[in-house]
């Protein structure tokens, strides 16, 4: 089993690279949506998220809201340190045992947004980073997100900083069409197949 992550830039297509390789049947583990099973009322990290959030954050059904929580550490930084000091456990410990019921698999795929700032690279074998050029990512935040233009350069060149470039490093540029970024992933695994990335890194699980 190889154990592949997915990063990359802001609106670069991360989500859609995940989308394909599911779609191809192979295994993907998606690192924001487990971090929501955090905020349910019966996640093992739920009473002690509370107890640094207060209850001002709940929602009508009892479930913390993310978007409370964003409102209250995007103002407070030791707050988002907190949050992020139960939140990351919780996400690591769910890939683990993702991980582990997928060891038959030929290639297994996690797509974590923030790997590289949590430091969970060298968990994986390869990693797979998901880019665009500054124009394009500048684009798709001004039309879909809706951010300032200053503001969409300043999470791009922010993100594009912190990626590094390895042997074990493989890059999908994603600027075109959807059929020409599902031609870009079938490569991938062509070539991953005939080790065309170099040896894989030596992982810690």
């Amino acid at each position: 089993m190889k154990k592949i992550g997915i990063t990359g830039t802001i609106a670069a297509g991360k989500s859609s690279v995940a989308k394909i390789l599911k779609l191809k049947g192979f295994p993907v583990f998606n690192a924001d949506q487990y971090a929501h099973l955090a905020y349910l009322p019966k996640s093992k990290v739920y009473e002690d998220l509370l107890k640094i959030l207060g209850e001002s954050v709940l929602d009508d059904f009892k479930q913390i809201d993310k978007q409370k929580v964003a409102q209250k550490i995007f103002v407070n930084l030791s707050l988002k340190k907190e949050v992020e000091n139960l939140i990351h456990p919780f996400v690591k410990e769910g890939l683990f045992h993702f991980l582990d019921g997928q060891k038959k698999k030929e290639f297994v795929f996690a797509e974590i947004p923030l790997l590289y700032q949590v430091g969970w690279q060298d968990l994986f074998d390869y990693v797979m980073i998901v880019d665009a050029s500054k124009e394009e990512v500048i684009k798709r935040l001004l039309h879909h997100r809706h951010y300032s233009k200053e503001e969409s350069e300043k999470r791009y060149l922010l993100q594009k900083q912190s990626l590094p470039n390895d042997e074990t490093t493989i890059w999908i540029q994603n600027n075109g069409s959807k059929e020409e970024l599902i031609d870009q992933v079938n490569r991938t695994l062509r070539d991953l197949r005939k080790g065309k990335h170099g040896n894989s890194r030596s992982t810690k699980l």
